[in-house]
Protein backbone atom coordinates (compact mmCIF):
# COMPACT_ATOMS: atom_id res chain seq x y z
CA UNK A 1 0.00 0.00 0.00
CA UNK A 2 2.42 2.33 0.74
CA UNK A 3 5.84 2.16 -1.56
CA UNK A 4 8.84 3.98 -0.11
CA UNK A 5 10.59 2.05 -3.37
CA UNK A 6 8.95 3.80 -5.92
CA UNK A 7 11.11 5.99 -8.47
CA UNK A 8 10.50 9.52 -8.91
CA UNK A 9 9.51 10.10 -12.90
CA UNK A 10 12.37 11.07 -15.02
CA UNK A 11 11.98 13.29 -17.90
CA UNK A 12 14.88 15.31 -20.23
CA UNK A 13 13.88 18.34 -18.39
CA UNK A 14 14.23 16.82 -14.90
CA UNK A 15 17.77 15.29 -15.87
CA UNK A 16 19.08 18.67 -16.82
CA UNK A 17 18.14 19.95 -13.83
CA UNK A 18 19.58 16.85 -11.33
CA UNK A 19 22.43 17.69 -9.50
CA UNK A 20 25.78 16.96 -11.02
CA UNK A 21 28.89 16.20 -8.60
CA UNK A 22 31.40 15.85 -11.89
CA UNK A 23 32.47 17.98 -14.89
CA UNK A 24 34.91 16.64 -17.14
CA UNK A 25 35.69 20.40 -19.16
CA UNK A 26 35.94 21.03 -23.32
CA UNK A 27 39.56 20.91 -23.10
CA UNK A 28 39.67 17.59 -21.22
CA UNK A 29 40.43 14.08 -23.03
CA UNK A 30 40.62 11.24 -20.96
CA UNK A 31 42.33 8.09 -22.17
CA UNK A 32 40.82 5.78 -20.50
CA UNK A 33 37.37 4.73 -18.35
CA UNK A 34 35.52 6.41 -16.20
CA UNK A 35 33.59 4.62 -13.32
CA UNK A 36 31.40 6.82 -11.41
CA UNK A 37 28.75 6.40 -8.10
CA UNK A 38 26.98 10.53 -8.60
CA UNK A 39 25.61 12.43 -11.87
CA UNK A 40 28.25 13.86 -13.91
CA UNK A 41 28.62 15.86 -17.24
CA UNK A 42 31.11 15.91 -20.05
CA UNK A 43 31.93 18.53 -22.24
CA UNK A 44 35.30 16.91 -22.88
CA UNK A 45 36.31 13.60 -24.55
CA UNK A 46 36.24 10.08 -23.33
CA UNK A 47 38.46 7.22 -25.15
CA UNK A 48 37.22 4.03 -22.93
CA UNK A 49 33.96 3.01 -21.18
CA UNK A 50 31.68 5.56 -18.72
CA UNK A 51 30.11 3.56 -16.39
CA UNK A 52 27.90 5.83 -14.01
CA UNK A 53 25.54 4.73 -11.09
CA UNK A 54 23.47 8.03 -11.69
CA UNK A 55 22.90 10.21 -14.83
CA UNK A 56 25.01 11.32 -17.85
CA UNK A 57 24.88 14.11 -19.46
CA UNK A 58 27.36 14.60 -22.59
CA UNK A 59 27.69 18.24 -23.89
CA UNK A 60 26.97 19.22 -27.26
CA UNK A 61 30.59 19.48 -28.08
CA UNK A 62 31.68 16.66 -26.47
CA UNK A 63 32.68 12.68 -27.53
CA UNK A 64 32.88 9.17 -26.10
CA UNK A 65 34.66 6.79 -27.92
CA UNK A 66 33.10 3.25 -25.75
CA UNK A 67 30.39 2.16 -23.89
CA UNK A 68 28.32 4.24 -21.80
CA UNK A 69 26.21 2.51 -18.82
CA UNK A 70 24.30 4.86 -16.63
CA UNK A 71 20.85 5.25 -14.89
CA UNK A 72 19.85 8.09 -17.49
CA UNK A 73 22.07 9.55 -20.23
CA UNK A 74 21.05 13.02 -21.62
CA UNK A 75 23.01 12.93 -24.97
CA UNK A 76 23.81 15.92 -27.29
CA UNK A 77 27.59 15.35 -28.62
CA UNK A 78 29.13 12.24 -29.91
CA UNK A 79 28.91 8.87 -28.96
CA UNK A 80 30.31 5.60 -30.80
CA UNK A 81 29.68 2.85 -28.95
CA UNK A 82 26.55 1.17 -27.02
CA UNK A 83 24.88 3.01 -24.38
CA UNK A 84 22.82 1.20 -21.95
CA UNK A 85 20.46 2.95 -19.17
CA UNK A 86 18.06 -0.30 -19.11
CA UNK A 87 15.65 1.06 -16.26
CA UNK A 88 16.16 4.66 -17.27
CA UNK A 89 15.98 7.11 -19.67
CA UNK A 90 17.92 8.45 -22.72
CA UNK A 91 17.59 11.80 -24.75
CA UNK A 92 19.16 12.47 -28.01
CA UNK A 93 18.81 15.79 -28.31
CA UNK A 94 19.12 17.87 -31.60
CA UNK A 95 22.90 17.79 -31.78
CA UNK A 96 23.14 14.02 -30.89
CA UNK A 97 25.33 11.76 -33.05
CA UNK A 98 25.22 8.27 -32.08
CA UNK A 99 27.22 5.20 -33.80
CA UNK A 100 25.72 1.70 -31.33
CA UNK A 101 23.02 -0.15 -29.88
CA UNK A 102 20.95 2.17 -27.42
CA UNK A 103 18.97 -0.11 -24.34
CA UNK A 104 16.87 1.62 -22.12
CA UNK A 105 13.57 1.46 -20.52
CA UNK A 106 12.12 5.28 -22.41
CA UNK A 107 13.97 6.84 -25.70
CA UNK A 108 13.39 10.70 -26.70
CA UNK A 109 14.60 11.66 -29.68
CA UNK A 110 14.74 15.01 -31.29
CA UNK A 111 14.09 15.85 -35.12
CA UNK A 112 17.46 16.26 -35.61
CA UNK A 113 19.56 13.94 -34.21
CA UNK A 114 21.23 11.20 -35.66
CA UNK A 115 21.35 7.60 -34.36
CA UNK A 116 22.81 4.97 -36.44
CA UNK A 117 22.22 1.40 -34.40
CA UNK A 118 19.51 -0.28 -32.85
CA UNK A 119 16.90 0.62 -29.65
CA UNK A 120 16.44 -2.22 -27.37
CA UNK A 121 13.41 -1.85 -24.99
CA UNK A 122 12.61 -4.45 -21.98
CA UNK A 123 9.42 -4.77 -21.56
CA UNK A 124 8.60 -3.82 -17.87
CA UNK A 125 7.39 -6.88 -15.64
CA UNK A 126 5.14 -4.83 -13.55
CA UNK A 127 3.46 -3.40 -16.38
CA UNK A 128 2.60 -6.01 -18.02
CA UNK A 129 1.19 -7.87 -15.26
CA UNK A 130 -0.86 -4.67 -14.61
CA UNK A 131 -2.14 -4.72 -18.03
CA UNK A 132 -3.13 -8.75 -17.81
CA UNK A 133 -5.17 -8.59 -15.31
CA UNK A 134 -7.24 -5.94 -16.29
Amino acid sequence: MFNSNKKKEVTAETLQSEKISTIIAQDVTIHGGIDATDSIRIDGNVEGNVKIAESLIIGKGASISGSVSAANAMVAGTVNGDINAEGGLVTLSDTAHVVGDITTAKIVIDENAYFKGKCNMPENETAAESSATE
